[in-house]
């Protein structure tokens, strides 16, 4: 739904992104840098890129990412046609589908997987030393069921995001020995406060969904069943800002408008 204004897709269409790039453009540092884990073809990180943010971006699946560079030629970006994880690998198996661009993973997890390529893994750590990062002000993970592992294979001793937004869904990483529960304490133990953006559960993977809501805390009591975002923040005026924008947003998110006019329409 490209055609809709953004004043109405800003306010209307749920994307904790939206929000995140207003807490940063009242919050904003000299020559800040996001780091994007499973970019596919850049729509997170375009309106960064438009502000001059320095962005390194990673999408192993060869048709995403060939899109992504299309979509940001000219810009202040690296990209990298890697994954990444907890620890390198020089060839692994990449899963993607060729039905939905967006859930590409170093696990087999749907039944729509029914392409793989051969990629590299790297780590956050690696990366960081390789391109002489010492700070990130926005780390995305969204790495169909990856974020933890990637989240491990950052230094924290040298590197420690001023804001992380990485996706949960137990069903999937469950595979993988860890649940919401875990990703949650694994980033409060860095000191960072939680929020949590609830979407109801997933119906089919590449269609529409229904945001549900924002949790600030008793994180237990959610659904096992959901699936959803976590917003790790460690600065307390980027926290009280993303509560006071996302409080203005729920109203309007909570009546899901975007799921049910892509409904009728597909």
């Amino acid at each position: 739904m490209r055609f809709v204004p953004d004043i109405i897709r800003n306010r209307f269409i749920p994307d904790e992104t939206n929000i995140i790039f207003e807490v940063f453009q009242q919050n904003y540092t000299a020559k800040p840098i996001m780091v994007d884990v499973g970019a596919c073809k850049g729509d997170a990180l375009i309106k960064f890129l438009k502000q001059n943010w320095s962005v390194h971006a990673f999408e192993p699946k060869d048709s995403n990412y060939n899109k992504l560079v299309d979509n940001t030629a000219g810009s202040q970006i690296t990209t990298n046609k890697r994954a990444v994880s907890n620890e390198p690998k020089e060839k692994t198996t990449f899963f993607s589908s060729n039905q939905n661009d967006g859930i590409g993973s170093l696990m087999q997890f749907s039944d729509s997987h029914d392409n793989s390529e051969i990629t590299t893994v790297t780590t956050l750590e690696i990366y960081c030393d390789e391109k002489y990062i010492s700070e990130i002000d926005y780390l995305k993970v969204d790495a169909e069921g990856y974020d933890k592992l990637v989240l491990e294979g950052l230094n924290w001793s040298k590197i420690c995001p001023r804001l992380i937004m990485c996706e949960f869904e137990d069903k999937r990483t469950i595979q993988l020995d860890y649940t919401k529960d875990d990703l949650i304490n694994f980033l409060t133990d860095k000191g960072y406060r939680i929020i949590i953006s609830v979407w109801k559960p997933i119906i089919s993977y590449g269609g529409a969904h229904r945001w549900q809501q924002f949790v600030l805390s008793d994180f237990e009591h959610i659904s096992k069943e959901t699936w959803g975002n976590i917003i790790a923040i460690n600065e307390d005026k980027l926290y009280h800002d993303f509560i006071k924008i996302s409080k203005s947003l729920s109203r309007f998110w909570f009546l899901n408008l975007y799921y049910y006019i892509r409904k009728i329409i597909s």
